[in-house]
């Protein structure tokens, strides 16, 4: 006689082999019987799994329904684990339903880079216009923002930021004298026009699906309670795995590459990445020095040191009851405003601050931050208060907001001062240097750099886009690291500011920079800058300028003598994107079922012109015609006269 029978819900894989094993659950007699509607109970499961996107989301929901089910210290195991499924997919199916990729397409690159096509063309599609002669300059200014309009709401649709939205948003008439000005319409064409071949380029198009792809799977597994401590803290298992893959690539890729000069000069460019601020460990150095000066210089100035922490809402994180399945990326944007509201009032009341703001994510992926700010000792109180006031303006009645959502804290000389309360945090946020033996507060787990928490957080600053240090007032760190590359011979070209500024950099003085370029809260005027130049434009026709050196008061030093160009070790060529890519040895060299790219009709000495909306001219002096070619709508056009 049976007592109990079981039924899948969901397969797996046994170890490294290629044997599938069920995942059941089970009932016990009479009612596991289909009479009973024991398999029209697994049906249902199976059917519900389903609507979770990944085979391996949907085993880790699967175990977690037959845990509940077959519990045998549950009061009722069959509801609780009903109510367990139910809510963990409303809370996927909103991530879903507010993704504009479906299940396939966050499954499959091949998927996403047939949709970024797809797109390309209806927003090319969008940009034809008909024009003839009589189109004045403001029809043809019309016609620009009519199609960018088009292509903006679409955009918006796929789930994108439309690029040049804020610069759209922000055009629109003054009012001068009593009168209104229209804003420069032409300048406003042209740099929507490089926000319309922006959304008409499949590349910029395919960037943006895979992180929207990104953000969607790494959602679903904070939702699903992967993302948290003794799982995986502050990063899904997927997120670190794929993070550790791309710094290898990145490592591999820089180990590949060198640095040509004009002059046949070749550097590798490992070499110039271990010595630059892209190293993290001189990244980790460079941010010591500078909030060391900060300290130093407050110190100088009488300045009072704060430390602050603030925490979102208990609804914006995933190991709430309360959590409103918010993403880490948007619980960050509900600080910035925040913060930006401190800002205003704290410069309408004419108080300024300074220091380093640190972005660290809680074990369940929400960030927090962690502030070190210099102030007037007169304004302590009126800072506070307004950081205090603005952290809990949102649900700051609820139970434990008074004491974790904020938190103040005087600088203590007998316990360290800020650098060394700082340094931890930059730290363990960039390579856990010199932590090797030192443990995670909230963890518990090791700061180790290549094979501890450390990664866990790299790889949630990766996946989330979140900036995660940010210097408030002070210096330029531009100007300082240009100063550095001042080389000790020349420094007798520079103007006498200049030289003082040089000696304070040279010497990791900061302090003594902060002061020299005027001070931490910009009192003064600045007697240096960043000399800059155009330097072309990109694909989309965006001008590009590049930094060749320091201007004092009338007069450019020069510290980028030598123009380089980057190529692959075994190559003679230099690399770009395009010969990046495994194209034909020729351009007319095509492989069975390819179609020949338009473009390639265009000599390459001129292609790149056309591209950015030059026409070009071909003569056939044999059939006496005339062939005009440009690029409209991301189609190469063409129009041939004949003049026999």
């Amino acid at each position: 006689m049976i007592d109990s029978r079981s039924l899948p819900i969901c397969w797996e894989l046994v170890g490294n082999s290629e044997k599938m094993q069920p995942i059941t659950i089970t009932r016990a007699a009479p009612h596991c019987w289909g009479k009973f509607g024991f398999d029209k109970v697994a049906e249902q499961v199976k059917s519900r799994l389903a609507l979770i996107p990944t085979n391996r989301l949907r085993r880790i929901a699967a175990h977690g329904y037959a845990k509940r089910f077959n519990s045998e210290t549950a009061k009722n195991p069959e509801r609780s684990a009903n109510i367990y499924l139910r809510k963990t997919i409303e809370r996927v199916t909103e991530i879903v339903d507010r993704s504009p990729l479906t299940i396939r397409e966050l499954n499959s690159k091949k998927a996403r880079k047939d949709k970024a096509k797809q797109i390309t063309t209806i927003c090319q599609q969008m940009g034809i216009v008909e024009f003839d002669e009589s189109t004045t300059l403001e029809d043809a200014e019309q016609l620009v923002f009519a199609s960018y309009i088009a292509m903006h709401d679409f955009t918006m649709s796929q789930g994108v930021t439309p690029p040049y939205q804020a610069t759209f948003n922000a055009a629109k008439s003054k009012k001068v004298d009593g009168t209104w000005e229209r804003c420069d319409t032409n300048l406003l064409a042209d740099r929507l026009e490089r926000g319309i071949r922006r959304m008409q380029c499949d590349k910029w198009w395919l960037r943006k699906l895979n992180r929207l792809r990104d953000t969607t799977l790494e959602h679903l597994n904070i939702t699903m309670g992967l993302v948290k401590k003794g799982v995986s803290p502050y990063a899904s298992k997927d997120a670190v795995q794929e993070f550790r893959h791309s710094k290898k690539s990145q490592r591999e890729w820089v180990e590949s590459m060198q640095l040509e000069s004009k002059d046949g000069e070749t550097i590798d460019l490992k070499h110039v990445f271990d010595h630059s601020i892209s190293n993290p460990e001189i990244r980790r150095i460079e941010m010591i020095v500078r909030i060391r000066g900060y300290k130093e210089w407050a110190e100088e100035k009488g300045m009072a040191c704060m430390f602050y922490t603030v925490t979102a809402p208990s609804k914006y994180h995933a190991n709430s009851d309360k959590y409103n399945n918010a993403s880490p990326r948007e619980t960050q944007e509900y600080l910035v405003k925040q913060w930006a509201k401190v800002r205003a009032e704290l410069s309408k009341a004419k108080i300024g601050v300074f220091g380093l703001r640190i972005v660290e994510p809680h074990a369940d992926a929400t960030p927090h931050w962690h502030m070190v700010l210099f102030m007037k000792p007169s304004d302590e109180a009126t800072v506070t208060n307004t950081l205090r006031r603005y952290a809990l303006q949102h649900d700051g009645d609820e139970d434990g907001a008074a004491k974790n959502r904020f938190d103040a804290t005087p600088e203590d000389k007998s316990k360290g001062d800020a650098v060394s309360y700082i340094i931890k945090y930059i730290s363990k946020n960039i390579n856990g240097a010199h932590m090797g033996d030192m443990f995670d507060d909230e963890t518990g787990l090791p700061i180790e750099p290549e094979n501890g928490i450390v990664m866990n957080v790299a790889a949630w600053a990766s996946r989330w886009r979140i900036r995660q240090f940010q210097f408030i007032g002070g210096a330029p760190v531009g100007i300082w690291r240009e100063f550095r590359r001042v080389p000790k011979e020349s420094v007798e070209k520079l103007s006498e500011i200049a030289k003082e500024i040089f000696e304070a950099a040279d010497n990791s003085r900061f302090a003594e920079f902060i002061e020299l370029l005027g001070g931490a809260l910009g009192e003064q005027s600045r007697p240096v800058e960043l000399a800059k130049e155009e330097n072309g434009a990109n694909a989309y026709g965006e001008p590009k300028q590049r930094t060749i050196g320091i201007a004092s008061r009338g007069f450019t030093y020069v510290t980028r003598v030598t123009q380089w160009l980057l190529k692959r070790s075994d190559s003679d060529s230099p690399w770009s994107t395009g010969n990046n890519c495994n194209t034909p040895a020729n351009d007319w060299q095509i492989g069975h079922g390819e179609k020949v790219n338009p473009i390639h009709l265009i000599p390459p000495e001129h292609r790149n012109a056309v591209m950015r909306g030059a026409t070009y001219q071909e003569d056939d002096e044999i059939n006496q015609t005339v062939t005009h070619y440009w690029v409209r709508g991301g189609n190469l056009m063409q129009e041939s006269m004949s003049y026999a």
